[in-house]
């Protein structure tokens, strides 16, 4: 089936990304306002943990849904009404003052933000070449990536200029322009392809049987799982409060030092897909990409300030490392009929985001327990406790690399469909 791959996908392919570049850097904004926010809300660790991993909550609950809608409606409607509802999200948490509506707010973005990724990849798989996908893939993330990293070091600075609240504002107007511009110009599909016989359409509990079905998706969804958690737990949230306790540096230049782990994955994410599409290879970039994981975090999390070059490089691979789970996308699409690609993006994505939801808040929980005083000071042993989780991750999903995720050559079971 040809593709339209020229300046207008190009064009559809830049909208979706734009709005995929404006949720990631409201989904990392609350790693440069921690302070502010327990100032604010009179929180701790444990409810800031809760209020940042709320976002995931929605996200990862809508996941599938959201495939499943893009599977059967207009790309243009979803789009619209996610920017929107995120925006809407940000305005809520930007104006309100108690920490219950604060964590409507986060719901709301988190819903509206759910549909960025998936729908960018929809979009991608709809006007462009099959044999584009894996670098296509690569590139949204990359996006990704480069949306967290533009945010987070800007934000840090707005945020001590301006304040969280006027900074978040100003972000959700944006994304209301945004929402407006994706309602004019996207458009769902190549015209040719209407006149072709549409695949089978399937509710969600079958798509959801067929995606079961296949135990690589389940093995690629923990590797997914086990490689981006560690990132939206520290490069996220917690990472720079680390930073700035660990060598007592400021809130910005802590911020700088997690962007790296942005930079690495920005570089790393469309090169998994030119890399292991060149190789035909899966497997072994999975396997080397997790125990690189492990060996960086346990660096970053325990070992000591070598020098502000070293500390650098080991972030930025760290980043590398969790980029890798983008090859799990390709995966989806290699072990599943066309019919079901949306939703299996949507099964996946979901599994990406919910260690957010579940370790960021977890965290908070730790530091807690291993706090020494009374009020919201925790030390180094604090941080270091709660992070080990990290560490942990990398290692179970090497262990799935290793053992269960099987090689698929870069080939589709269903070419012939």
């Amino acid at each position: 089936m040809s593709k339209i791959n020229g300046l207008f996908a190009w064009w559809m392919f830049t909208l979706a990304s734009i709005f995929l570049l404006y949720e990631m850097g409201l989904q990392v904004s609350p790693s440069v306002m921690v302070a502010d926010l327990m100032e604010d809300f009179q929180i701790g660790a444990k409810n800031l943990g809760l209020l940042s991993g709320l976002y995931f909550f929605s996200y990862a609950f809508m996941q599938i849904p959201s495939g499943l809608l893009f599977d059967r409606f207009s790309a243009k409607i979803i789009l619209f009404v996610g920017c929107l509802s995120c925006s809407l999200g940000a305005l809520f948490f930007s104006l309100t003052g108690e920490f219950f509506y604060a964590c409507f707010g986060r719901i709301l973005l988190g819903f509206g933000s759910s549909f960025a990724f998936v729908g960018t990849l929809v979009i991608a798989s709809r006007w462009f070449y099959p044999s584009w996908f894996a670098f296509m893939a690569g590139s949204t993330q990359f996006l990704a990536g480069f949306g967290a990293l533009v945010a987070a070091y800007p934000l840090a600075y707005a945020v001590d200029f301006y304040g969280w609240r006027a900074s978040i504002l100003a972000l959700a107007l944006f994304g209301i322009l945004l929402s407006f511009l994706c309602l004019i110009f996207i458009k769902n599909q190549p015209d040719h392809i209407k006149s072709q016989a549409h695949t089978p359409r399937y509710g969600i509990v079958k798509s959801l049987k067929v995606l079961l079905h296949e135990p690589q998706n389940i093995y690629g969804a923990i590797y997914s799982f086990c490689t981006w958690g560690p990132l939206l737990v520290f490069a996220g949230l917690w990472g720079v409060p680390f930073f700035s306790m660990k060598f007592l540096i400021s809130n910005t230049q802590a911020a700088f030092l997690v962007s790296m782990i942005w930079v690495g994955v920005s570089i790393s994410s469309p090169l998994f897909g030119i890399i292991s599409d060149w190789l035909k290879r899966r497997k072994i970039v999975l396997v080397i990409s997790s125990i690189l994981g492990l060996i960086a975090s346990m660096i970053v999390i325990y070992g000591p300030m070598v020098s502000d070059l070293f500390l650098g490089v080991v972030l930025f691979l760290f980043g590398v490392a969790s980029a890798s789970q983008i090859l799990a996308f390709a995966l989806i699409k290699e072990n599943n009929p066309k019919h079901v690609i949306g939703t299996g993006m949507g099964f996946n994505n979901m599994a990406v985001v919910i260690g957010g939801a579940i370790f960021q808040p977890l965290v908070g929980f730790l530091m807690n327990q291993a706090k020494i005083t009374v009020d919201h000071v925790y030390s180094l042993f604090s941080y270091q406790f709660a992070l080990s989780i990290i560490p942990i991750c990398f290692f179970i999903a090497a262990i799935v690399a290793v053992f269960f995720i099987k090689e698929t050559f870069a080939q589709s079971k269903y070419d012939s469909e």
